[in-house]
């Protein structure tokens, strides 16, 4: 099965495009695996090109949620996720690969990719076990920050003939890194769970905990009454609004 990664941003050349799509497919089919889903590819739709394939997720310059790096919704009961390219940028992020760990748009796109596929209508919840509290049924929110880092070969070595010394010489690869997006395990959503492990790269160590930089939606009371959110304890004030502010299932969720 196939998602389409839509590049409609003047921002992500193709080839980092590529080179993006290139490393999700590195994780990606572990998630699939992961969460039982069909195993996905995603595809690279370069700029200006058209697709047939009905799951998409599209790389933008400008957001239509402000302050957003990317969402998924459910449209005409197809699902979409889109990610914004300036506000990552202006943010301090990065598109392949920050080292620093900032946020880059390779991993926002692997966000909600993966929060689509689990969750495609964007509207499902975890009881936590205590028969009044929900938590959003995302997959990446509560490791929001974690990065997962994978090389991507974006010229392979090659042995060439050096036109002046007339020797056969070997060019190296050039090997690209791409920060793409952690994600929780099943065992993360049941509270019965004492084994783990929680998450991919394995910080978490019990269910519906949250790792430093992530956060979680959390509703509770018998009829839904009221909507709350959780922070990791590195989560700033100023990302504590703006999470406060857009995310939320009965608006867009919003990375």
């Amino acid at each position: 099965m196939s998602i389409a990664i839509v590049n409609s941003s003047t921002i992500v050349s193709d080839t980092d495009g590529q080179t993006l799509v290139a490393g999700i497919n590195q994780i990606l089919p572990q998630f699939c695996k992961d969460w039982n889903h069909p195993t996905y590819t995603a595809i690279y739709v370069a700029k200006n090109k058209q697709t047939s394939i009905p799951i998409r997720i599209y790389i933008l310059d400008n957001p239509d949620v402000n302050g957003a790096f990317g969402y998924h919704d459910f449209n005409s009961n197809i699902p979409l996720g889109k990610c914004f390219a300036k506000t990552v940028l202006e943010d301090g992020g990065a598109i392949l690969y920050s080292p620093s760990g900032k946020t880059t748009i390779a991993q926002v796109v692997a966000h909600e990719i993966f929060e689509l596929l689990t969750d495609p209508q964007c509207n499902g919840w975890w009881d936590i076990g205590d028969g009044k509290t929900l938590f959003a049924r995302e997959t990446c929110d509560p490791v929001q920050g974690n990065d997962v880092i994978v090389q991507v070969i974006t010229s392979p070595a090659k042995t060439i003939l050096d036109a002046k010394t007339r020797k056969i010489v070997t060019k190296q690869a050039i090997i690209q890194k791409v920060g793409l997006s952690d994600w929780i395990l099943p065992a993360w959503s049941n509270p019965q769970n004492t084994k783990g492990p929680f998450n991919h790269l394995k910080t978490l160590k019990a269910p519906f905990t949250l790792d430093t930089g992530g956060y979680v939606i959390q509703m509770t009371g018998e009829q839904g009454q009221s909507f709350a959110m959780k922070f990791g304890s590195k989560v700033t004030e100023e990302q504590k609004a703006k999470y406060m502010k857009k995310s939320s299932r009965f608006s867009k969720k919003t990375t």
